[in-house]
């Protein structure tokens, strides 16, 4: 299991893999998405790796940085790596190919966000959705 702290000051999160016994420097920019599962959190790797963070989905948005879009209560996206927004059918898919789903909850929020990111003249979407 993996715990995860932010390095602003460099642009990048730390994540400390507990069964290796070493701490790994990762670019917030390799995480594709992240995916809750109680007071875990899955982080997904654009070179589809995967670390469980011990850590609610609730304090990641920050620990993250700018450009990760929070799509449902379980979904954190990097914006960077979406390749196809399907609004109709409430799912973001990723450039490796994973789908999230959008939630019904957040749709009058995303859509104009994502109508953006689908135009280009999104870089970095505002992370927070309420």
């Amino acid at each position: 299991m993996s715990q995860i702290s932010h390095k602003q000051d460099k642009g990048t999160i730390q994540v400390r893999i507990m069964k290796q016994g070493h701490r790994a420097f990762v670019p917030a920019s390799q995480i594709e998405y992240l995916k809750s599962d109680s007071n875990y959190c899955y982080l997904h790797f654009t070179d589809k790796s995967t670390h469980l963070i011990a850590s609610p989905m609730g304090g990641m948005l920050s620990k993250v940085g700018e450009g990760f879009i929070r799509l449902h209560s379980r979904y954190l996206c990097n914006s960077a790596h979406i390749r196809e927004v399907d609004l109709r059918g409430l799912k973001v898919i990723m450039q490796s190919g994973a789908i999230l789903p959008i939630a019904t909850t957040r749709v009058n929020y995303l859509v104009p966000v994502l109508r953006q990111w689908a135009m280009g003249s999104v870089t970095n979407p505002p992370t927070q959705l309420w």
